[in-house]
């Protein structure tokens, strides 16, 4: 029994390295594994022979790999091409008025508004696919492809919006040492500019990471929060600042803190691309 657990934990190792797939999917196939072999042990077979026998009538994993490359290609889901489009426009408009306006105000304080308008408006946009995520599952689960797509979507667009915050800080820290004579006054958006750029480089390693895999795309939405204080940060001599403001922030953090919640309920399950493998690699009898 030891050495049989160890020959199938190296069998899903070859599986991982081979296909690419994640652990849910991974999981699902050791799932189909597991059942033909006690079936197999029902008729007779040792377990040394059933597990033979149920590797090669599973598929040798080039083969699995082959099949689920066919049903987990990238597919196009509305949301992302939605928030894609959205994006290009509002980077359009933004960075229009700013050059507009550069001449006012100067092209080193238009270039910092700028990228930390886009980077901000970039993460509450990572945050609005992961409410369409989470509201979705309850009702149909995304298939393997959708999937891919959304997580490639969501890193892509917040690797972008952590680099253009990152620029806008340091833009930042130019202008203030140029007209406040130092680089960094610890002023309340200073330090949530410092708070959004840890996030969306927390979040990308975790997606790089593939630790979670789907189970990180809902922990975007507290992005918005953060995003939102960082934003509409109260400070002094900023006219935005003010008292209503922080009420709409905090319904605003509850309502985020709600669709967050929303991210634990069960999806409503479809056939996913790990049954459909299981399905559609042909049995193979032995010569």
């Amino acid at each position: 029994m030891p050495e049989m657990e160890q020959r199938i934990a190296q069998w899903r190792r070859d599986l991982a390295e081979t296909t690419g797939c994640n652990n849910e999917v991974l999981d699902e196939l050791e799932s189909h594994l597991r059942e033909e072999i006690q079936q197999l042990v029902r008729t007779g077979q040792t377990e040394e022979q059933a597990l033979a026998l149920a590797t090669l009538r599973l598929g040798q994993p080039s083969a699995l790999a082959r099949e689920f490359a066919k049903v987990a290609a990238p597919a196009n889901w509305l949301p992302v091409r939605v928030v894609r489009f959205v994006a290009v426009v509002l980077a359009i408009l933004i960075v229009g008025y700013l050059l507009a306006c550069s001449q006012a105000v100067g092209l080193l304080s238009a270039a910092h508004v700028g990228a930390v308008a886009l980077g901000y408006t970039l993460s509450l946009l990572v945050g609005s696919l992961a409410i369409c995520y989470v509201t979705t599952r309850p009702f149909r689960d995304l298939s393997a492809g959708q999937m891919q797509e959304l997580e490639r979507a969501v890193f892509r667009l917040m690797a972008t919006a952590a680099v253009l915050t990152l620029a806008g800080l340091l833009l930042g820290c130019v202008w203030a040492k140029d007209h406040l004579g130092r680089y960094w006054g610890w002023h309340p958006k200073e330090t949530w500019g410092i708070g959004v750029l840890v996030w969306d480089l927390a979040l990308l390693l975790l997606l790089a990471a593939r630790t979670w895999n789907h189970r990180v795309i809902p922990l975007a939405i507290l992005g918005n929060i953060v995003v939102a204080f960082a934003w509409f940060a109260d400070i002094p001599h900023h006219s935005y600042g003010t008292p209503p403001l922080h009420k709409l922030q905090m319904v605003f953090g509850l309502t985020q803190l709600c669709l967050f919640g929303v991210g634990f309920l069960p999806a409503r399950r479809r056939q996913q691309g790990s049954d459909r493998v299981a399905r559609t690699v042909p049995p193979q009898q032995p010569n």
